[in-house]
């Protein structure tokens, strides 16, 4: 798989032996007027959404273009895609072996699409779904983006289908899923967790995170 991941995960990824490309990440702050009003929605810019928020939206939109331009629409093509302030380990790196094989032995499957975007950072509350193979599950919403497979297809899908920032990517996306079931959404056992002492380099702040982290740690209670 295509990795593109930001430079802070540098380090961790070359630990565990695997190649990447880095991802530029677009910085909110350092957006002007008019690139905000082109890549916004007006309740996002003027209500909605901090600096941070447009930042890290709009990295996740220029990456599954750049995704569909370069590589084309293939579902069978994977990329795997980490922010700089996730944190992967080796029972990680086992259970994507898991994932990689499952997909592989998917066709056939009755009454199930074949993944487009599997989530790969969220834990209990992206886990309310049913068992569909060892390693994946299917999942309800999104709740965060620091760290996820997405196929060609699915690359293709969201860059069609979200042009504009109107919100936080990871809540967007979970209404995105429940009004039209816009992705093959799954979600995994394993996740990459998030290493609390790095900074991310697109915001240090993109409210809601303490939302779902609040959910996360009550269910884990």
């Amino acid at each position: 798989s295509d990795l593109f991941p930001s430079h802070d995960i540098s380090k961790n990824l070359k630990e565990y032996g695997i190649d990447f490309e880095r991802w530029d990440a677009t910085k909110g702050s350092a957006l002007g007027r008019e690139e905000i009003t082109a890549n916004t929605s007006p309740m996002c810019r003027n209500f909605l959404c901090n600096n941070g928020t447009i930042g890290c939206h709009i990295s996740h939109m220029r990456l599954w273009k750049h995704i569909g331009e370069k590589y084309g629409c293939d579902k069978h093509r994977w990329f795997l895609v980490f922010e700089d302030d996730a944190k992967v380990d080796a029972a990680f790196m086992k259970n994507i072996e898991g994932v990689f094989a499952d997909l592989k032995a998917w066709e056939g499957r009755e009454g199930l699409r074949y993944p487009e975007f599997i989530n790969l950072a969220c834990n209990k509350i992206c886990s309310i779904g049913g068992q569909v193979t060892p390693h994946i599950h299917t999942s309800y919403v999104v709740t965060t983006t620091r760290a996820y497979l997405i196929s060609g297809a699915g690359a293709c899908k969201l860059a069609d289908k979200i042009r504009v920032v109107n919100y936080h990517v990871d809540v967007y996306l979970t209404i995105q899923q429940l009004l039209d079931d816009t992705l093959a959404y799954y979600g995994t056992k394993n996740y990459v967790r998030n290493n609390d002492a790095l900074v991310s380099t697109i915001s240090s702040n993109t409210f809601p995170r303490i939302v779902p982290d609040l959910l996360n740690a009550l269910l884990l209670s």
